[in-house]
């Protein structure tokens, strides 16, 4: 929802029927939108963010280069209905970890030709709407093998929008956008064999500049966090926890910290990740700038002591069957003794 509009769309994965209604009227406000024929959608799309009175989101695409020597694995920019951009590259990535993606030019790709409709998608498209009117201001065509996280758009990941940048979060990349123009700022390779769910959303520090990212680590019970900054994709730092992200509580009855712990959590200049191996849950707490870890606490659960795990169940269930056979021969008690003294 987003200034007294309602965002609807006809798909779970697929965002071309989309359609705006007045949350106070019901009336609708438009429905679908002007996609371009050189970049339609084709499912596996994020969620939708809003700001600037435009609303972002990003799918996966049919998109061709035909220019000659067209990189395939760049990026092309294409005017909307709302306004025009062109592509171009960002900051330097500066670190082994990240790659800067080549751009072609503006103009470089058109619609699928009749041998390519029958392919797959070959482009994660990046789109940028009229909240308004549903027109079209901007696309930006990432081609090559980018996807975006299965389920994205039911578990709510969408472009993370700060200042004037939209960050999209492909697969195993992360984009930054300029939000206003569609102009590629940066990209950013994630760390071999590092994938990005779609139930590990980021967080941003703006005063720090920096967003962090989780990712999991095939292979293995591991996750991976990544610290990028916003002004230039570059990476800032990175490291390994052993098990998978937690939600959970954390509230501090001594001090101004009460916060609900998402995967990741920010206050204070500081990152919360909560990750869970087998029984051990560790919960750190990291400088966002600099990824280095400021304290730590870890518990393990014993068998028994866990009231999810299955001997804990069986207990419990044991204690409360006791429990209502002995209050039953209480009563029964209490019965015979009233019955024989009357």
């Amino acid at each position: 929802m987003y200034k007294g509009q309602l965002l609807l769309s006809e798909s779970c994965t697929d965002l071309s029927g989309l359609s705006a209604v007045d949350v106070v009227t019901g009336e609708e406000l438009w429905s679908g939108w002007d996609a371009p024929a050189a970049a339609q959608p084709a499912g596996n799309c994020t969620a939708i963010n809003e700001a600037a009175s435009s609303i972002f989101f990003g799918c996966r695409c049919h998109a061709r280069a035909h220019r000659h020597g067209a990189e395939t694995d760049g990026a092309a920019a294409a005017s909307g209905s709302g306004g025009s951009s062109s592509a171009g590259s960002g900051g330097s990535s500066g670190s082994s970890s990240s790659r800067k993606q080549p751009a072609t030019a503006a103009g470089a790709w058109d619609s699928p030709t009749a041998d390519d409709g029958a392919h797959a998608p070959n482009a994660a498209c990046m789109y940028a709407l009229s909240s308004s009117s549903g027109k079209l201001r901007w696309v930006l065509p990432l081609l090559g093998n980018a996807t975006f996280p299965e389920g994205a758009q039911q578990g709510g990941m969408g472009p993370v929008l700060t200042g004037n940048l939209a960050i999209f979060l492909a697969t195993d990349r992360v984009i930054g956008v300029n939000l206003l123009s569609g102009k590629l700022r940066w990209t950013l390779q994630l760390p071999r064999g590092e994938v990005l769910r779609s139930t590990e959303l980021p967080v941003v520090d703006s005063d720090s500049e920096v967003v962090v990212i989780a990712a999991a680590v095939q292979g293995s019970n591991k996750t991976g966090l990544s610290g990028v900054s916003l002004r230039e994709g570059r990476l800032l730092w990175h490291r390994t926890v052993n098990g998978t992200l937690q939600r959970g509580e954390l509230q501090s009855s001594q001090g101004p910290l009460s916060l609900g712990l998402q995967r990741l959590t920010l206050a204070g200049g500081r990152v919360f990740v909560e990750a869970c191996r087998g029984s051990r849950c560790c919960l750190r707490a990291l400088n966002v700038t600099t990824g280095k870890q400021k304290w730590g606490m870890c518990l393990d659960a014993v068998q028994g002591d866990d009231a999810t795990h299955p001997h804990a169940q069986f207990a419990i269930w044991f204690i409360t069957l006791l429990t209502i056979v002995s209050i039953a021969l209480l009563v029964l008690g209490a019965g015979l003794v009233y019955i024989q003294r009357w």
